[in-house]
């Protein structure tokens, strides 16, 4: 067995195995070579059989057919399908423990009370299904108004505690499988010896099923309480989610969130990608050294990035959103001078909006009662930034390359631009901490 753990000073002594036997073979068809209209039609294989101890086994396959009508155009696409096991981290982690604030929870009274003005009315569609979902995971909430919608709750009217969230392997994780497509049309110049230039653009479509998934806290409370199309706690996420119900109604608090490894229904991805390659030597020679200036390209163009998570009705695109700009764009220069090298690289980042964000929420340092510490203020709502700005980073570097050895001395981000900053249950990652 293997230490499986991703840092085994936070996270305990995981240990487990797995075996796996894998066989495969590979082809390659020059079908037709060197006639008119036909420099090349080739045809190349794979196929792969895997037999993983602890998932079973599946055989995989790629193929790829390549045209060129010349010497400075190539077409070619392919299909191939992929089998991965989850690894011993996924599998055998041995449980953590861990915590979220208090505020977490959209049951307790202030959220209620910042969701109800948000909605602008306690009979509104998403506000009434955030309360049956609360309902139906034990929070307590009462019709203050008497006009038959509960509206006001009882949760955390005492103070609000830390939340417990528990994490592990999963034993019960199913593999992931995908297939891909991929077109690319290439050409290299052939009219003049004076510069270089390079054109390729790619056309993909990858679908994963069963991808194996490491949950935020904030994720699994969103898509139980938030989700319009589950209500009731029918959410499959309100199954990670746990409350004491005992006691007094205003301790009901969250009481544990399981943000262990889970398999997300199918994950699904398009776009296109231009890139560019372009050379040429300056007219001038200093020391009768020529120099080479080269500059390259990259351009990413998401069309899509579905997430399925269980409801196949369900599917979240997140082309957009924070995390998953529709452009991104990457230009590289260099200029090479026999043993010395000039590189400057400037990457442009997309706009990002969230869906589906309040307008406001809880101050997060201040959003309750502190029963510790009345004097402080408490329940200050403020503005959540759910959306970021395009943005250019700028980075430079020097190099000087000899046979043996090289030395480089650069900076990266050389402008200081910070990147946007935005409320902590705004983004994607990991509560988009900033250190």
């Amino acid at each position: 067995g293997l230490n499986a753990a991703e840092n085994p000073l936070v996270e305990g002594q995981t240990v487990g195995s797995r075996h796996f036997t894998e066989f495969f073979g590979e082809v390659n068809i020059p079908l037709i070579t060197d006639r008119p209209g036909i420099e090349l039609l080739n045809v190349d294989g794979a196929v792969r059989y895997t037999d993983e101890s602890n998932f079973g086994s599946d055989v995989t396959y790629r193929a790829r057919v390549q045209y060129r009508p010349n010497d400075w155009v190539s077409i070619s696409g392919g299909y191939g399908t992929s089998f991965r096991a989850p690894n011993l981290r996924e599998q055998f982690l041995a449980d953590q423990g861990g915590g979220v604030s208090g505020t977490l929870d959209p049951c307790i009274a202030n959220n209620i009370l910042t969701s109800l003005g948000n909605a602008g009315s306690d009979s509104d569609a998403s506000f009434q299904n955030l309360v049956s979902n609360c309902v139906a995971t034990g929070a307590q909430l009462v019709d203050s108004d008497l006009n038959g919608f509960l509206d006001t709750s009882l949760v955390g009217t005492s103070g609000v505690t830390t939340i417990p969230t528990t994490s592990g392997g999963n034993a019960n994780l199913e593999p992931e499988t995908s297939r891909t497509f991929t077109g690319t049309v290439s050409i290299s110049q052939p009219w003049t010896e004076a510069f270089d230039f390079d054109l390729a653009v790619s056309y993909y479509d990858i679908k994963i099923k069963d991808t194996v998934s490491e949950p935020t806290a904030d994720l699994i409370v969103s898509r139980c309480f938030n989700d319009l199309t589950f209500a009731n706690g029918t959410s499959p996420f309100c199954s990670l989610i746990s409350r004491p119900n005992s006691g007094s109604a205003s301790s009901n608090i969250i009481n544990n969130i399981n943000v262990s490894f889970f398999n997300i229904g199918e994950v699904t991805s398009k776009g296109i990608d231009v890139n560019t390659r372009f050379g040429i030597d300056l007219p001038f020679k200093p020391a009768g050294e020529a120099v080479r200036w080269t500059m390259t390209t990259a351009t990413s163009y998401q069309i899509e990035q579905e997430i399925e998570t269980f409801d196949p009705t369900d599917r979240d695109d997140n082309v957009g959103e924070i995390g998953t700009p529709e452009l991104r764009f990457n230009v590289a220069s260099n200029f090479s001078w026999g043993d010395w090298s000039l590189i400057s690289e400037h990457r442009r980042l997309g706009a990002g909006q969230q869906d589906n964000t309040p307008a406001f929420a809880p101050h997060p340092l201040l959003p309750s009662p502190d029963p510790l510490n009345p004097a402080l203020p408490s329940n200050i709502l403020v503005h959540i930034v759910d959306n970021v700005p395009s943005i250019w980073y700028h980075d430079v570097a020097l190099s000087y390359t000899r046979d043996n050895y090289s030395l480089s001395v650069g900076v990266n981000n050389i402008a200081d631009k910070s990147p946007p900053l935005i409320h902590p249950t705004a983004g994607p990652n990991r509560n988009n901490a900033v250190s």
